[in-house]
């Protein structure tokens, strides 16, 4: 559940580490992955929820990876409450960490735009990439990492107001964990596939 310490060499692999807040504030998921942008494959290294936590223990997991690992990017959510949750984590708890919204059904200008991810386009991503064996998960599955595979095969899609669509868990349950992991896809995806340099912008 730990990421190689190992510093790693521009063009080969990548430490990205997303996290979700649940829309209904009783959880919080966090994947880490190792992104090889050669390959175009994902290794999924950590998956961490935090049910009903304060957020000052999930500030300080996500320091320790910091610390520790140096993830070459960090990020979460912003819908909804995580737009407060990233003043907290940055300013009190010293995270350097970015804001990621998310949306479904983005134009392509839009889904070009800084740090924004189009959660419709994202789960078609990453559906095909599971097809083609290029999402790796651990040999062995930790509880958490059992969680995140149930949670994937849980996503189902819904109607929009629009007339577009828009996936998320079915009534009841969290998708935490995967919209984490999808976070994690679109940073590998977007930035480092595509090779452009508005991170942050």
């Amino acid at each position: 559940m730990t990421i190689t310490k190992k510093k790693m060499n521009p063009g080969s692999l990548i430490r990205i580490v997303c996290g979700d807040p649940a829309r209904s504030h009783d959880a919080f998921g966090i994947v880490g992955i190792e992104s090889d942008i050669i390959h175009d494959t994902i290794r999924i290294k950590i998956a961490k929820q935090f049910f009903k936590e304060p957020y000052g223990i999930v500030a300080n997991y996500l320091k320790k990876i910091q610390d520790n690992i140096r993830p070459d990017f960090m990020g979460i959510e912003t819908n909804y409450r995580g737009k407060k949750l990233l003043q907290l984590f940055t300013y009190k708890y010293k995270l350097k960490i970015k804001g990621i919204y998310t949306s479904s059904n983005l134009t392509e200008k839009t889904r070009a735009k800084g740090l924004v991810m189009d959660k419709s386009y994202m789960i078609r991503w990453f559906a095909q990439h599971k097809m083609h064996h290029k999402i790796l998960f651990p040999e062995i599955l930790t509880p958490e990492m059992t969680i995140l595979k149930t949670q994937i095969e849980d996503i189902v899609s819904f109607p929009t107001l629009s007339g577009g669509t828009t996936y998320k868990a079915q009534k009841g349950r969290h998708d935490d964990l995967f919209m984490s992991l999808l976070l994690c896809c679109h940073i590998h995806n977007h930035y480092y596939m595509q090779r452009t340099n508005n991170i942050g912008n």
